[in-house]
């Protein structure tokens, strides 16, 4: 050849799957070609399990030259055969092409001159070349990948392609197998890497022996099926969580019910309404059900939606460490037990915080990837979101700190969203004139308080000696997967989940290690590919605290609510309502505000530190026209403590009467 090419070697190689009339004169007319050229190279056949005579004619063919190999394998599909023949191939260069003799092979001459100005070159097909049927099947995949993946290339599934093996070698597993798909995902990680493609025309002949296979209907489907799952890689976790999220036992935490109501309803947080959190949760709750409706139902389906998107978050940040989707799907449905068992089907400031958390990690690894210093004012900002939905975040900042120590010059990036989001925050809550009550009750209370108690006070709540066993080995497993696989991303996943393992402090329960668990699902990760037993080991010690907690479990929602609230709306609908002691939630369920401000939660600690004579003065300006009311009790239950204002029974029982007794001993009282 006169032509002289940047191409110094070449690897060919043929998918062929029962292709016994064709891959002979496939085979020889494409070493005529390469014969003329001088520089190395060679062939493979790939037969993918054919049930014909190809694998014999394929063996012979290497006979006739040592540059010729055949690699067997098991019928895995279209995409199998490719990925099988990009590992296998050994040049700088890969060319694949049918083996049904649809492509004149002498073409390869126009890719070669391409070669010093692209990465890969694309095939497409002046005139197709195949029966009507296909024709269409191909046109409506075409347009499925235009409008689900944007993909603009003429002809993508063009059997006709070349590209370097440094750019295979980087886009890592490809997950397609069966079908088509596999060329739209090389097009697209070819891309998303940076590199590019050059596209170019190539004559198309009828086939002239043999079956075509891509107009079988099960490899249609399978075809249809990976595009799912490459367009929505984490579709199956992310689906059976939601649902499993509407079959499991829900919990209707009252306080997810009352403050976005109050609040919504003109009462200001921290001054109307005693809270010790951030505010944005609650916030958000207003947004939501005022598009959804203030019902339980709006707050079961808010709960589904957090838990998916915590589990599309560990995927996604598994995946990325990992390079593995597969392995990114596994975890993120193990960390879906793991929530589940650890009572996490519910919306509380943990699970609300957890995603923030998530995409902190995430963007991190990216940054330092990329090393774009944008992704560190967005991880900034989302470190702000966090600190607004629970001021405990403050434990997690060292964790999320590390990684600058070798970037430092970009920290101010990192830094910036938080002084500005603190500095709105701060000005809204002065013009709205609840920054002293904020501070008293979100700062002072919460960082100080355990560190005030009296004797006899519960604020405090550490887990027994049995809880503590448990949790101690199955967070421990975490270190065994550091000490098998010393790699940075694991390492990072261990320390998060030490200091998210403090949100337990300083009343634990279950539900509050849900930040840890998912930075813990994410640490294990190696061990789900390597250490399966042990792995099942986590899932069993999962299953015995879900079987623990389920014992235990309270809806807040149960039939005993519900009458307390129809009774209510049946007989009292025009009342003042003001509960004491008894099921909060019934304002919700009531669509009534509390008779009086400020409305305080009924726990001992609260009245500890607020003053029970506080309290009654409270609520005699004005007077509620009935209370539910659940007697005090002096020992403690649930680990919620004790506390007996008999000055206030004492009020109740010379003001109101008692209507109706419901079960629990909760009483229904009118005033006098």
């Amino acid at each position: 050849m006169r032509r002289s090419f940047v191409v110094n070697s070449l690897s060919v190689f043929f998918p062929a799957y029962n292709e016994q009339g064709n891959i002979k004169a496939t085979v020889l007319h494409a070493i005529n070609i390469l014969d003329k050229y001088h520089f190395l190279w060679e062939i493979i056949i790939i037969d993918d399990g054919s049930t014909d005579k190809t694998g014999k004619i394929a063996d012979s063919l290497v006979r006739r030259s040592p540059k010729i190999r055949v690699v067997h394998q098991k019928n895995g599909g279209y995409g199998k055969a490719l990925q099988t023949g990009f590992s296998t191939a050994r040049y700088e260069w890969v060319v694949y092409s049918d083996a049904d003799r649809q492509f004149d092979f002498s073409q390869i001459d126009k890719f070669l001159l391409a070669a010093d100005s692209s990465d890969a070159v694309w095939g497409y097909r002046f005139k197709r070349q195949d029966s009507l049927l296909r024709f269409f099947t191909g046109l409506v995949w075409i347009w499925s990948l235009r409008l689900l993946l944007g993909i603009t290339l003429q002809d993508v599934n063009c059997g006709f392609k070349m590209i370097k093996k440094k750019v295979l070698d980087q886009l890592g597993s490809l997950v397609s197998t069966r079908g088509a798909m596999i060329n739209a995902e090389l097009a697209i990680k070819i891309k998303q890497n940076g590199f590019k493609i050059i596209e170019i025309g190539v004559s198309h002949q009828p086939r002239i022996s043999g079956t075509p296979s891509g107009v079988n209907l099960s490899v249609i489907m399978q075809s249809y099926w990976e595009l799912v799952k490459f367009r929505f890689p984490f579709f199956l976790p992310i689906i059976g969580t939601f649902l499993a999220s509407f079959l499991l036992p829900f919990t209707y935490w009252p306080e997810m019910l009352n403050w976005p109501f109050f609040i919504n309803r003109g009462w200001l947080p921290y001054k109307d309404i005693i809270i010790v959190h951030t505010p944005l949760l609650p916030y958000t709750l207003i947004w939501f059900y005022n598009i959804f409706g203030f019902t339980t139902q709006s707050l079961h389906l808010f709960g589904s939606l957090l838990l998916a998107i915590m589990v599309y978050l560990v995927a996604k940040n598994v995946s990325n460490v990992t390079k593995s989707i597969e392995t990114g799907n596994t975890v993120g449905l193990l960390f879906a037990f793991f929530a589940f068992s650890f009572s996490g089907n519910h919306v509380w400031f943990e699970s609300f915080l957890t995603p923030f958390l998530l995409a902190i990690f995430y963007l991190q690894f990216r940054y330092l990837r990329e090393k774009n210093p944008w992704l560190l004012f967005a991880a900034g900002l989302l470190l702000s979101l966090a600190f607004l939905t629970k001021q405990t975040t403050l434990y997690i900042v060292p964790a999320s700190l590390i990684f600058l120590i070798k970037e430092r010059r970009y920290s101010i990036f990192f830094v910036t969203p938080l002084i500005l989001v603190f500095s709105l925050v701060f000005l809204f809550l002065t013009v709205q004139g609840t920054w002293p009550d904020f501070f008293h009750w979100a700062i002072r209370f919460v960082f100080f308080k355990p560190f005030l108690n009296r004797p006899t006070d519960t604020f405090t709540l550490l887990p027994n000696i049995r809880q503590g066993f448990l949790l101690t080995i199955f967070f421990s497993t975490a270190f065994f997967s550091l000490w098998k696989n010393r790699q940075f991303w694991v390492l990072s996943a261990v320390i998060w989940m030490i200091f998210s393992l403090l949100f337990s402090f300083p009343r634990f329960d279950y539900f509050h290690l849900i930040p840890a668990l998912a930075f813990f699902s994410i640490a294990i990760s190696p061990l789900v590919v390597k250490q399966k037993f042990l792995v099942i080991f986590l899932v069993l010690i999962a299953a015995l605290i879900f079987w623990k907690n389920i014992s235990y479990y309270h809806s807040f929602l149960d039939p005993k609510e519900i009458t307390i609230a129809d009774t209510i709306n049946k007989s009292y609908s025009n009342k003042s309502l003001l509960v004491i002691n008894g099921p909060d939630q019934l304002y919700f369920l009531t669509n009534r505000l509390p008779a009086n401000k400020p409305w305080l939660p009924q726990l001992p600690w609260y009245f500890s530190y607020y003053g029970d004579g506080q309290f009654l003065n409270d609520i005699q300006k004005p007077s509620a026209e009935i209370v539910v009311f659940q007697p005090y009790q002096d020992k403690s239950v649930d680990g919620l403590g004790a506390y007996h204002p008999t000055n206030l029974e004492k009020y109740l029982q010379l003001n109101y009467r008692i209507v109706k007794v419901f079960d629990d001993g909760v009483k229904l009282l009118e005033k006098i």
